[in-house]
């Protein structure tokens, strides 16, 4: 009977053991607690059906995709708020680290999932799947970043035959 009792217990130890170490290959491997994907709302598919419609949705679109990514991954949101804020500098694919070249392609993915009409095809011009420069692309394109432009925006949202 003892040496049951010897074994049973050697086995709860190894059991024990053997749970902690994959509870901290997790966290290691995630960098974060797990995230339950059913209680996470995806983004809604952003297809804009006109210029007005891209204009006025990007903001509200691009906010939710910002806090989507970030809770998948922390480090989206450095990288995405870091794009934003240089938009006209561009770096080589090849000069990624292996976890951004890892981080550039897991986004595009996603925003080729999440994107339809003239938002995915400015995605898909874009080379080596590389998310981070097709973000860069889309904020260009629908985030006005000089006066000017948000006027020449406007002009062209009126003159649109709707209007």
């Amino acid at each position: 009977m003892e040496q049951f009792l010897t074994e049973m217990r050697g086995f709860a130890s190894a059991t024990n053991n053997a749970v902690a170490a994959l509870a901290e290959l997790r966290k290691r491997d995630v960098g974060q607690e797990t995230i339950d994907s059913r209680t996470l709302q995806k983004p809604e598919v952003w297809r804009p059906k006109d210029a007005e419609e891209e204009m006025s949705g990007w903001p509200e679109w691009s906010f939710l995709f910002k806090a989507f990514m970030a809770v998948l991954d922390s480090d989206y949101e450095n990288d995405l708020e870091t794009l934003e804020r240089q938009l006209n500098s561009e770096r080589a694919f090849d000069d990624y680290l292996a976890e951004e070249k890892t981080r550039a392609k897991r986004l595009y993915s996603y925003l080729v999932s999440y994107l339809k009409g003239r938002p995915l095809r400015i995605v898909r011009a874009v080379a080596n799947n590389d998310g981070f420069r097709a973000w860069q692309q889309l904020c260009k394109e629908f985030q006005p970043q000089t006066r000017q432009r948000t006027l020449c925006l406007l002009q062209a949202i009126t003159q649109y035959p709707a209007f």
